[in-house]
């Protein structure tokens, strides 16, 4: 009975150790496919990165990735309702089109944002 019960845990331990690194691997794929969007989509408009090849378009651009990711008061939620929203409430001198995201790119864009997010 103990071998099985030894035999049970390291068994145990094995299967929740790969799906540990099958999550951290998946989180990585979803921050790579993230990034990507934001270059693509989000870059005229934004700083989405450090090494971005091109400035954004706009006179007066909206914040970097790396603010918003920083900001006290932006959460993983957060960015889900702001990204699905139309952003017709921002006021005057703060407008963002609405991007029309899918929900699969709105859970990557919020992936790679919040990794951008410094340990405090």
């Amino acid at each position: 009975m103990s071998r099985f019960l030894i035999l049970f845990g390291v068994v145990a331990s094995s299967v929740i150790g790969a799906g540990a690194v099958a999550a951290s691997e998946f989180e990585q794929t979803l921050i790579a496919k993230g990034s990507a969007l934001a270059r693509s989509v989000c870059a005229p408009c934004h700083v989405v990165s450090s090494g971005q090849p091109s400035e954004p378009l706009l006179k007066n651009p909206g914040p970097s990735f790396d603010q918003i990711a920083n900001s006290g008061a932006v959460d993983a939620d957060g960015l889900r309702v702001f990204l699905a929203s139309p952003h017709a409430d921002m006021g005057p001198h703060a407008r963002m089109a609405n991007p029309r995201l899918a929900d699969y790119q709105i859970e990557r864009l919020v992936a790679y944002i919040m990794s951008l997010r410094r340990a405090r």
